[in-house]
């Protein structure tokens, strides 16, 4: 532990003066409120001497928090709780305090475990028993810290990938993105050679200030097997790793400088693109952190998305795939997004989740600008949150208040950045719901698995499709050799399980293309009847089908082939669930879209059944009717298209299912 207790600390930071406590009851009771104010507040407090820096008062909560009793707070200084490399800037900080300041700001500190932890710390100077001391009140915010860094690295790459031209052009601006916003000193990046065997150092970046001379030198003139060091263990495993007892792990040829510059922890990741990998990224620190699980799935994914970049340039196909991705990524944002011009913020685009964040329709929003939808809650908001952008300066997660249509108020975190759209300068605003944050994760990590299964299910299928064709030739030759009516019978039912089992493959593969979308306007309402004449053969006798679809086209941009597919499978499900009674069709234009409802007076689907509709490969019909993956593929081409599914129901009475898609709807 530190030094000694400073000379002449009170006992109680709280008291008062004793001879004036004596005298007035009213002085007792305040002081005594305000020590218990002290002592019980469930957040960290302490009282510091603000020249020798010694604690001189701690609370319940920091004992319990920080780990150290009071005894031993009182032998340290606030020094004690900072890393060793924060020490220079506390010590600037308290050089500039004046008994006027209150000091506000987010700082690491260290608990007794030697973990670290980010602490937003809201100090004020106090008179102490006639000694000059600040009462602080500490809030650890390592989980928000992390989460707001998650999301500004995500952002920042994302950005990154779209706007450059190739990943060559983008390599110099990821690795920068990644180490100003996920707090790295160095990162680096390696590419496997063309024969694959070893891995080559193609770059790097640093913070102003970082030595990395020598660091670089010993990494370009080393090539590094599979398997070797950092970069070539990740490699090998495929898989991101948090680095630590850096030097002990780094290649031989690199310790040497790795020790000089005092580094001690870091991160690597594979860059990925069809199962393989193509390169690895490294980030160093001389500073230490508490591993961060979740960070390390992030940059796994976006290890993949750079692989995707890189992959990309090999051809022009795979490019525009990745411009329509990125398109994607952008109108299906879960947060709400918009595209504006710099100069005076006319809307160029927004996203449906900013149509449905402010509850304006398209043609309400797009060449207006904010000033016109009175968005901002608070005159000026605007300017301030552009003030860095006109400097060149993104603005990353400051939280901010809005004002909706209707009059509502809801609060995100508000991210800018300078984007350039043809010739015109302007701006990509994101808004980040704090409040559904939660929400939006849960949707992407549903996407993530959907995307998943889809390339297993794509794989599995393409593997059985050449045995499946063997049988089919094997039994037709057969059957052309023998005239057996046994032999003949007993090779038509293997024929028609081989063709139930091509049935089944082509559902899976129409699954996995379920969300590449080629959008071309098209009739609806010519769609829906053309979908309900493909389902009439599910149709019982006993059934009616009605059709209210209006008497004039409603033109929407969709995919035609994806779409009658959807209400193909619905009518045709409706069917299947309905003995006796009726199928209704219905079609509804309104401010938000169309509306296209499949109503049936069926058997209904138990509550228990409503959750797991939509989960792959899941079905309550009987053997050899489906696989599970109908209702699947209907949620995926629609939500590729911007819009959603709902499902009423009641057992014995039907369900409606129905279909909400976006966008401006033209009619003739």
């Amino acid at each position: 532990m530190p030094g000694n207790e400073p000379d002449d600390r009170p006992d109680d930071p709280a008291s008062p003066h004793p001879d004036e406590a004596a005298r007035n009851p009213r002085v007792r009771f305040i002081g005594e409120t305000y020590r218990l104010l002290f002592e019980k507040n469930p957040l960290p407090m302490w009282v510091f001497d603000v020249k020798s820096l010694y604690f001189l008062a701690v609370n319940d909560a920091a004992m319990t928090h920080y780990g150290y009793s009071k005894n031993e707070f009182l032998r340290m200084t606030i020094k004690d709780i900072r890393p060793p490399e924060d020490v220079p800037g506390l010590m600037r900080e308290v050089g500039h305090l004046d008994s006027t300041t209150e000091s506000v700001g987010i700082w690491r500190h260290l608990k007794r475990d030697g973990s670290v932890i980010d602490v937003e710390v809201r100090g004020n100077e106090i008179d102490f028993d006639g000694h000059r001391a600040r009462l602080i009140l500490a809030n650890d915010v390592t989980e928000r810290v992390r989460a707001e860094r998650r999301l500004r690295t995500e952002f920042s790459v994302t950005r990154v990938l779209m706007e450059s031209a190739s990943f060559q052009e983008a390599v110099p601006r990821l690795l920068r993105a990644v180490c100003e916003e996920a707090a790295w000193e160095y990162g680096e990046i390696w590419r496997i050679s063309p024969d694959r065997t070893s891995l080559q150092w193609q770059g790097a970046w640093h913070v102003d200030g970082f030595p990395s001379r020598n660091l670089e030198e010993a990494s370009r003139t080393i090539s590094v097997a599979r398997g070797v060091g950092i970069p070539g263990t990740t490699w090998a495993t495929g898989r991101p790793e948090w680095l630590e007892e850096l030097t002990a792990r780094t290649h031989f040829e690199r310790a040497a400088a790795a020790r000089t510059l005092g580094l001690r922890q870091g991160i690597s990741f594979p860059i990925t693109g069809r199962g393989r990998v193509l390169g690895v990224m490294v980030f160093l620190s001389r500073s230490a952190r508490d591993p961060d699980p979740s960070f390390l799935d992030l940059m796994e994914d976006l290890g993949e998305r750079m692989g995707q970049s890189l992959e990309a340039e090999a051809s022009e196909k795979e490019r525009r795939s990745l411009e329509e991705r990125f398109s994607k990524a952008f109108h299906e944002n879960p947060a709400a997004a918009a595209i504006t011009r710099l100069r005076d913020g006319t809307i160029i685009d927004a996203n449906a989740n900013f149509l449905r964040a402010f509850g304006y329709t398209r043609d309400e929003v797009i060449g207006r600008s904010s000033r016109d939808l009175d968005i901002w809650s608070e005159p000026g908001q605007r300017e301030k949150i552009l003030e860095p952008v006109s400097r060149g300066e993104p603005v990353r997660g400051i939280e901010e208040t809005f004002r909706t249509k209707s009059g509502g108020t809801w609060t995100a975190l508000v991210f800018v950045e300078s984007v350039r759209v043809g010739d015109e300068p302007t701006i990509l605003t994101t808004l980040v719901d704090v409040t559904n944050l939660r929400d939006a994760q849960q949707r992407l990590l549903e996407s993530e698995r959907l995307a998943s299964i889809g390339r297993t299910a794509s794989f599995v299928a393409h593997e059985l499709n050449t045995p499946l064709t063997n049988i089919a030739l094997l039994a037709a030759s057969i059957r052309r050799q023998t005239r057996e009516e046994d032999t003949r019978e007993r090779l038509d039912r293997i024929d028609g399980q081989r063709r139930l089992a091509s049935r089944i493959i082509e559902d899976i593969m129409t699954f996995t293309r379920s969300t590449n979308i080629q959008r071309k306007e098209t009739d609806l309402v010519a769609l829906v009847r053309e979908a309900a004449d493909q389902a009439a053969a599910y149709r019982k006798p006993e059934v009616d089908l009605g059709l209210e679809l209006g008497d004039r086209s409603v033109n929407v941009a969709v995919d035609p082939l994806k779409m009658s597919r959807v209400f193909v499978n619905l009518i045709k499900n409706a069917y299947q669930a309905t003995d006796a009674g009726s199928v209704l069709v219905s079609l509804r234009t309104d401010p938000d879209g169309v509306r296209v409802a499949v109503r049936d007076t069926g058997s209904g689907i138990p509550p228990a059944e409503l959750d797991r509709l939509f989960v792959p490969f899941h079905t309550t019909k009987a053997r050899g009717e489906g696989v599970g993956l109908g209702l699947t593929f209907v949620k995926a081409v629609v939500e590729g298209h911007g819009g959603r599914v709902e499902v009423a129901s009641e057992p014995g009475k039907g369900s409606t299912f129905t279909v909400h898609l976006p966008g401006g709807a033209g009619t003739d």
